[in-house]
Formats: structure tokens, sequence, C-alpha cells
């Protein structure tokens, strides 16, 4: 799912105050200098999942007689500035902490991210893999956002790994599930 994220900056401005010399007592001169980032105002969002731009997964195909683990497939959520190609956005120099939450009502629960079909019982383990990370355990309910620093936020790269959790109650079909996110500074 492609998600637009408007982020608001601030123009940086330079400022200089001077004080009109009115007498000899106020001989002295008073220079006031404002400085900030200039930075982008809004940055646009783009999952790659299977493949650049494409924002769905796909898990091999889990066969029960065998009960072996589904393996975990990567995505990347790709931040850069508004009309570039190129990852990174600007904006998030302005906070202290960009983070990503995850799931809008019904999307999560203590096991992941909920899915439909094949019994409703699969879950989908959502986990951050960038070091930077300030959690990187499973995304649920009640935990449901991942925090980074706005230096490594602006590369515009955040990395994550998604597996499937099959019950031994999963019947024959097929089952999806869906995860919105917003992604924010301060």
């Amino acid at each position: 799912m492609k998600n637009i994220l408007s982020v608001y900056g601030s123009v940086d401005l330079l400022i200089f105050v001077l004080f009109p010399v009115s007498s000899e007592a106020d001989m002295h001169r008073q220079l006031n200098v404002f400085s900030a980032h200039i930075v982008s105002s809004a940055c646009h969002v783009q999952v790659d999942a299977d493949g650049p731009g494409n924002n769905l997964l796909t898990f091999e195909t889990y066969r029960k007689s065998l009960s072996s683990p589904v393996p975990g497939r990567d995505f990347t959520v790709r931040l850069s500035e508004s009309g570039s190609a190129v990852p990174g956005c600007s904006a998030f120099l302005v906070g202290q902490m960009a983070t990503i939450q995850f799931g809008n009502p019904g999307q999560l629960d203590a096991g992941g991210v909920v899915t439909r079909g094949a019994g409703d019982g699969v879950r989908i383990v959502v986990q951050a893999t960038d070091p930077q990370a300030d959690y990187r355990e499973r995304i649920m309910s009640g935990r449901d956002s991942v925090s980074y620093p706005v230096d490594f936020a602006a590369k515009g790269r955040l990395h994550f790994r998604a597996r499937p959790v099959i019950p031994d109650t999963v019947r024959a079909g097929e089952y999806s599930g869906a995860l919105a996110f917003v992604v924010t500074y301060q």
C-alpha cells in the first residue's frame, strides 16, 4: 500500500537585528543570529516488498504435513523528497526522533498482524531490522511503534522483516492481511 506522508518542517532564516544607537550610553550594538535547517516540507513514502514499488509480500506455501516454518521476507519503507526517486527526506532533520506507528484498528493483536482465511489464526510477525531502531521485537497491539534517530531516518530507508506464524489449527486455503503505518517526527 502506498502511503503519502506529509511532514512539515521549517525554513531556515538568518536574521540580523541591529538596534540604532541613540546616545553615547547606547554605544554597543546587539547582534542576534538565528539559525535553523532548510528542509523539505513533505516526503513521499513507498514500500518495497516483492520488488521496488511493490507493496505486497507473498510467502511460500506452508505444508502442514511437514510443519516446517515459512521463511520470513524483508521489506523496506523508503522515504524520499516529493518528486524525487533518490532515497532521503530532509524534513526529519528538524525533529529529534522519527517514529513509524503501525496498524489501523483491527490490524494488530497480541500475536502480530491479523490475517483472514485459512482458519483466521495465522499471524504475521513484523520486526524492525535496523540497529538504529529503538524496538526490534514483534509489532503488536500495545507495542506498535518503532523510533529512529532523525539523522538515520533522513537517509530514507527503514528495514523490516515479516514472517508468518502458522498455528496447528490452520486449514487449507489462502490467508491475507494488511498493515498500515504512519511516519511522524517530533
